[in-house]
């Protein structure tokens, strides 16, 4: 399979999701498929459009290009209007299937499985409304913010 690893964006959990987009890129290319790692918000400056998912690909190339901007993120965010990177939504539409490996606000809120959801790419994970939900404070830390006698808990 055409696989996009989505991994760091904007988050303060940035580092991580690199770190595990690597590991999850890694172990899809060992198990045959044609992953890419990608960043959501940096994207691929050059990409190959005869062969966005080559079967030689440098995982560990990838993952340094996208830790290479890590000092300038919030610079970027001010500078830009979009969240997507340059090629990023591309890459996601010529994929079978884009695994999120986003961390954080603008990862697991929902706002990128929404867009994909409109876009028609299919993606890990829940869906925008759970994603959604799961990031309210009420309902992903219950003991700490009981909710309210009329919300049920499943």
């Amino acid at each position: 399979m055409k696989i996009v690893v989505l991994a760091g964006g904007t988050s303060t959990e940035r580092t991580v999701s690199i770190t595990s987009g690597t590991g999850i890129c890694k172990a899809l290319r060992q198990k045959g498929h044609q992953a890419i790692l990608v960043d959501i918000f940096c994207g691929i400056e050059n990409v190959d459009r005869e062969n966005p998912f080559p079967s030689e690909y440098d995982v560990d190339a990838a993952s340094e290009y996208m830790s290479a901007f890590n000092d300038r993120i919030e610079q970027m965010k001010k500078e830009r209007r979009s969240f997507f990177g340059p090629n990023v939504l591309k890459l996601c539409e010529a994929a079978d299937i884009v695994f999120l490996g986003l961390h954080g606000a603008n990862g697991e809120d929902g706002k990128v499985q929404a867009t994909f959801d409109l876009m028609g790419i299919k993606y890990t994970g829940t869906g925008y409304l759970s994603s959604a939900l799961a990031m309210e404070s009420l309902c992903a830390c219950p003991s700490e913010n009981p909710p309210p006698r009329s919300l049920t808990m499943l």
